[in-house]
């Protein structure tokens, strides 16, 4: 059984699925206030730049960076098939200026703007919608004895020409062919407005907000068995019920301060550590860099009972658990070099066989890209968002963890209103927080006059200095 704890602040919101009795860490959603999930939301954009060179252009999407769009992306578009203007510049082809329907599929990274695509996508729960393509398709998960016909028949009734795939989940659960067709009805009135609004803009916007933080509790509710949810916000609960999470999971709570921590949980821990061990004795080392991930296997603490050539095979299979909830909760993407207890070359096969089984597979984005020639691991993770340490950080080369920092100290300053008469503080902060906080005022809301010092001697991150009235 898990439990889901949402909290809430002008800097961070935050949810975690945990487990009920162990407070064991399924997943975690971050909302970051200054960098919001943006993956596979749909904007109206501006070409600004086209670039011959790049084989691609540039669009105004309305962020600090602009996106990067791939020629035959772009040229599909405007209604031009590659394969007809092979050699022809793109610059020729398209203008500057003009207006697009762009989807993110690659959110920013570092100092990468997003990267966007014309092939659009409108995820619902049974269905997804595809509005340039025709036709009616199905999940290659989906199985069982569904009548899939007179489904087929009664979508591409309403679709006009757009198409759908139906998604492995309807079909497996036997979900009411009514639900399916209603919900490809809905997405196909919500494509049908952002093109009407499109041809009446002439600067970026977004027009579609693919998932929110409340659709990704729901995705939990149903990936989890989650039996309850506990949060402050009564106007989160009044949305999380309209999405139709039972309201009879979610548990409103008065109390001030962070609701992690007071069930026990140890987020702070699991998101600075990098190096993880089994009950068994395998430790895990994990060292998150800006081009690639380099993870290290031990098994000194372990002790070996069997056959060595066994014990290898059991402390890979023991690390390899550990490295996939690692990737998967922290959002880790890119290239990933994994030095696992020395094996065999036969046994190197047989063990890639075993790990795509174990959920390294392109069901995951996870890539196997087999054994280096130093016998390392390589695998590529697609990237599509920002990994949980680079959403916290405002520099990920630095991976300073800032915003996390942040957010403890509006928690530190919290306390302070609630269990003490302090009516003024004084913040001593090093340079970064300081320039930030000049800037953003983030704690306006609490009961405080604040003063702001800077100190660029300071180890550590900063210092309250309280004063009472």
């Amino acid at each position: 059984m898990y439990n889901v704890v949402v909290d809430q602040s002008p800097i961070l919101d935050l949810a975690i699925c945990y487990h009920k009795n162990s407070k064991a860490i399924e997943a975690i959603a971050i909302n970051n206030h200054k960098r919001p999930r943006l993956l596979n939301n749909i904007y109206c954009g501006k070409l600004v730049t086209v670039s011959n060179g790049m084989e691609g252009a540039f669009v105004d999407i309305g962020l600090s960076e602009n996106a990067f769009i791939q020629r035959n992306d772009l040229l599909r578009a405007f209604g031009i098939k590659p394969s007809q203007v092979v050699g022809e510049s793109l610059s020729k082809l398209v203008k500057c200026g003009q207006m697009i329907l762009v989807q993110v599929e690659k959110e920013p990274y570092q100092l990468k703007g997003a990267q966007v695509t014309t092939d659009i996508a409108m995820a619902g729960q049974y269905v997804v919608f595809m509005p340039y393509m025709k036709g009616v398709k199905y999940s290659r998960k989906a199985t069982g004895d569904y009548e899939i016909h007179a489904l087929e028949n009664e979508l591409k009734k309403h679709l006009d020409q757009h198409g759908v795939i139906i998604r492995s989940a309807a079909i497996n659960d036997h979900v009411a062919s009514q639900l399916i067709v209603d919900e490809a009805k809905l997405l196909l009135k919500k494509w049908s407005i952002m093109v009407n609004q499109s041809k009446l803009l002439s600067t970026s916007k977004c027009l579609y907000f693919e998932q929110t933080f409340e659709d990704l509790i729901k995705a939990w509710c149903r990936s989890y068995e989650v039996s309850a949810i506990t949060l402050k916000d009564i106007a989160l609960k009044s949305s999380l019920i309209e999405i139709g999470i039972d309201k009879s999971l979610i548990n409103i709570v008065k109390t001030k301060g962070a609701l992690f921590q007071e069930k026990g949980i140890d987020l702070d821990g699991f998101i600075s550590m990098t190096e993880f061990q089994s009950p068994e004795g395998v430790s895990v080392t994990i060292n998150e860099l800006e081009a690639f991930t380099v993870i290290d296997v031990n098994s000194a603490k372990y002790k070996m009972s069997d056959s060595k050539r066994i014990e290898v095979f059991k402390v890979n299979d023991i690390a390899s658990k550990i490295i996939f909830k690692y990737l998967m909760i922290q959002q880790v993407s890119g290239i990933v070099l994994i030095d696992f207890i020395d094996m065999t070359d036969v046994e190197q096969q047989s063990f890639i066989s075993h790990l795509s089984v174990e959920g390294y597979n392109k069901g995951n984005n996870i890539y196997i890209e087999g054994f280096t020639r130093l016998g390392l691991l390589e695998l590529t993770k697609k990237r599509e968002m920002p990994s949980i340490k680079d959403l916290l950080s405002f520099d990920f080369q630095r991976k300073d963890l800032l915003y996390w920092t942040l957010y403890q100290l509006y928690l530190d300053l919290e306390r302070l209103t609630i269990h003490t008469n302090t009516k003024q503080v004084t913040l001593e902060l090093e340079t970064p927080l300081y320039i930030y906080l000049m800037q953003n005022r983030h704690f306006d809301g609490l009961d405080l006059t604040i003063k702001y010092k800077h100190n660029q001697g300071r180890q550590k991150s900063y210092k309250i200095h309280t004063e009472k009235h």
